[in-house]
Parts: structure tokens; sequence; C-alpha cells
């Protein structure tokens, strides 16, 4: 006679989805876009968790590395450095994360981190009635690069592709790159601002095809109207 103690399925299944979805790991950390300016500040925070594999190390083979995915979600923001609070602007980042990890092949590159990530601004400034411009931000994307096997390096080495700053009449927007280093800095101060109208205006259609939701500054923030040629995914389109 069998008289193994059996444990309901319900219980066992509560159990191992637990423990899955603590094997998954978190990462919050905070860059420094480029060298902050006494006018304008830059900060990009990402949450790093752990995907899956893309391929495990085989020294058979020509890239004998273990490769590893990340998924990365967080925020950009822009902020006055003389006062965190003065209309700062945040947008949500989408991305991604590749790491290899092994031996290195020589003469190959294989072995370090790259990320993609995507700006997702969705702000519109309005339009000007004197000179029939419209003012807002579209999304831009960094690809980073960096030697470091870790999801979350010290630094990365980055092409920012952003818009050109003035579209012309027929409302193309070519897009330009930049290079910029991310630094890793502590999570505080400005790596906490969030950014949020007290009464969101829902999605209305505006010039160009362009669907946003309306600022209620109707206008970039005082401390940011000289200096809008650094703000990146910034762009003026002829009013349609």
């Amino acid at each position: 006679m069998n008289t193994r103690l059996r444990l309901p399925h319900a219980p066992l299944m509560g159990v191992t989805a637990l423990l899955v979805s603590g094997s998954a790991f978190s990462t919050p950390v905070c860059y420094q876009v480029g060298t902050d300016t006494a006018t304008l500040g830059q900060r990009l925070i990402i949450d790093v968790v752990k995907e899956g594999k893309l391929a495990n190390a085989d020294k058979k083979e020509t890239f004998p590395t273990k490769q590893t995915t990340y998924s990365a979600d967080g925020k950009y923001v822009v902020f006055n450095p003389a006062n965190l609070t003065d209309s700062p602007l945040m947008s949500p980042i989408t991305g991604g994360v590749i790491v290899s990890a092994g031996k290195s092949t020589a003469g190959t590159q294989s072995v370090g981190s790259q990320a993609g990530l995507m700006v997702n601004n969705v702000k519109f400034f309005g339009c000007s009635s004197s000179t029939g411009v419209c003012n807002f931000q579209v999304p831009f994307d960094y690809e980073c690069i960096s030697s470091d096997v870790s999801p979350t390096p010290t630094s990365w080495t980055c092409n920012q592709f952003i818009n050109t700053l003035k579209a012309d009449a027929t409302g193309a927007i070519n897009k330009v790159s930049v290079n910029v280093q991310l630094t890793q800095v502590p999570n505080t101060g400005a790596c906490r601002i969030f950014w949020n109208t007290e009464t969101p205006n829902p999605p209305t259609p505006q010039s160009a095809g362009v669907r946003a939701q309306i600022s209620l500054e109707e206008g970039l923030p005082a401390w940011l109207q000289g200096q809008k040629d650094l703000l990146p995914g910034y762009a003026e389109m002829p009013k349609q």
C-alpha cells in the first residue's frame, strides 16, 4: 500500500509561481545624459529585468558566449538644475538589453552589452497664431554599447537618434545622430522627478496628423524657452 503523502496541486502551483517570479531580478538605475549645463539637465532611469537566454556557450561555435536578454523600461527627464520642480519634462522609456559573456573570439567584439531604448514623447506645445508654427516633441532613440558584461554598466556609449530641429514645409522630419555618454549616478534627486498634468486633456488631432496630449502650458516651460534647440526630440512644423 502506497502511504506517501500527496499535497494538493493548487498550493504546489502557487509555490512554483512564486519561485519563478522571484527568480527574475529587477535593477533600477539612473544615468546622467552627457554633461549637464547650468540651464539644462537630463536623466535616463531604467528598470532592467532578465527575460531569457539567446545562446549558450559552446567552444565549437564561432561566438562561444552566453547571450542573455533583458527588458528595460523607465523614464527620461529634462529638468532645470537650478530648480528641480520648475516644470520638468518627462517621458516613458521602453527597450531592451543584450549581454554577451564568456570567452571572446580573436578578432571579434563578441563580449559586452548592447542596449536599444526609445523615449516615447507625447508632448504637444501648441501652435503659434502669429508664426503658424507648431512645437512638439516626438519619439527618439538611443543605441548604446559597453564592454562591460552587465545589463546596467557604469557607462554606455550611445548614438542618440533625434529629429532635426526644423521640419520643412512638407512636414518631413529627418533623423540625425548625436554621440552621447550615459554615466550611472545615484538614484536620487533629479532621478526621482515625476511630471504629470493635473487635468490631462484627451488626445486631440493636431496639425500634420500629429496626435498628442496638449500640455497645459501651451508652450515650453519658461526656463526652457530660450534653449529649445537643446531639447532632444523637439521639432517645429508649419501649421497645416
